[in-house]
């Protein structure tokens, strides 16, 4: 955010005449003319697909949910808005952590295992910090619905491309195994049709996988390409 700032004092000093404007700031002033996030925001930006005028929207909301969610109240929150958070691959792979050091185990051999709450549907609705793991939420599954009464994924009703998923508990679990003839594990971004490549090679837009019940064969979603997001361009 400093960064960000800096940059829109030079802006105004070059605006006035003060400065002279170098290659830099000349890419920054196109493009907040074309509404687009300049190349050197977005390499300290989280992922996301919108343009200028949405991103800072976006930026300044999850601004004002870190004070109140961290600052104000002094302590983590009861529910975590992954969609909040710029890199929320770290926050869960922290909560690995702690559970690995905690049983003396690897952190190699603990994975997440999930459970969806289908009654817990807003941040706002959770009371209670989970005795292991942490509760999520600001989750769409992209390509497919989810059947509230049997608690498994479906098929997309005809006018709908995405399912704003409930609270959903992430559980530290070591050795886990899931059935996958049941599940399927659905790839999880921050942010659709984007590509985010940290200095290790890795895609830093990927998240992890989330593993939802499901009665169909996972070819089927891989085909359907069945993701979870936490922005989407819709």
């Amino acid at each position: 955010v400093s960064f960000l700032r800096c940059d829109l004092l030079l802006l105004r000093d070059l605006l006035v005449g003060q400065l002279e404007l170098s290659s830099e700031m000349a890419e920054v002033l196109r493009c907040i003319c074309s509404n687009t996030v300049p190349s050197r925001w977005r390499q300290r930006s989280f992922p996301s697909c919108r343009p200028l005028q949405g991103w800072f929207i976006g930026l300044k909301i999850r601004m004002q949910w870190l004070q109140a969610a961290w600052s104000q109240r002094g302590h983590e929150p009861l529910c975590h808005r992954l969609d909040f958070y710029w890199r929320p691959r770290q926050l869960l792979l922290s909560y690995l952590r702690v559970a690995a050091q905690n049983d003396n185990v690897a952190l190699e051999a603990y994975s997440f295992r999930h459970k969806v709450l289908e009654r817990i549907e807003e941040e706002e609705d959770v009371q209670d910090r989970p005795a292991t793991g942490l509760y999520c939420v600001g989750i769409f599954l992209y390509g497919a619905g989810w059947d509230r009464r049997k608690s498994i994924m479906a098929d997309c009703r005809p006018d709908e491309l995405f399912y704003r998923m409930p609270v959903i508990h992430f559980i530290p679990s070591a050795d886990f195994k899931p059935n996958l003839e049941k599940t399927y594990a659905v790839p999880f971004y921050q942010a659709e049709r984007q590509s985010h490549m940290t200095s290790d090679g890795e895609d830093g837009n990927y998240i992890t996988e989330v593993l939802l019940r499901s009665h169909k064969s996972p070819k089927e979603w891989l085909l359907r390409s069945v993701a979870l997001y936490c922005e989407l361009m819709a």
